[in-house]
């Protein structure tokens, strides 16, 4: 190979936007029917989810297909399109320094 005798052998680049969402089914995950209740509560209500444990229990797992289930994106962005920060900009400003 280092010698230009052999091609050097193509690598498969990750996957990665829908199709890899597509590829990565919840119905894969075996067990877990608690954590797998709670994925789909926090995904179907607009939830927050903190996934916590040992390693090796399925967090990741879990993680990665939370994706698949939730509804498409509406384009407002983060907080259905404003921004939080706003909110509190002028009480900053008016604060005593420290």
């Amino acid at each position: 190979m280092l010698r230009g005798e052999q091609p050097v052998p193509d690598i498969e680049e990750p996957t990665t936007g829908p199709e890899a969402v597509a590829a990565l089914d919840l119905a894969d995950v075996a067990g877990q029917l608690d954590a797998r209740y709670a994925v789909e509560i926090a995904a179907a209500g607009g939830h927050h989810l903190l996934m916590y444990g040992p390693p090796g229990v399925g967090k990741t797992m879990l993680a990665e297909r939370l994706p698949g289930i939730l509804p498409a994106a509406d384009g407002k962005g983060i907080a259905g399109g404003h921004r939080p920060s706003t909110r509190w900009q002028g009480r900053w400003r008016k604060a005593a320094p420290c």
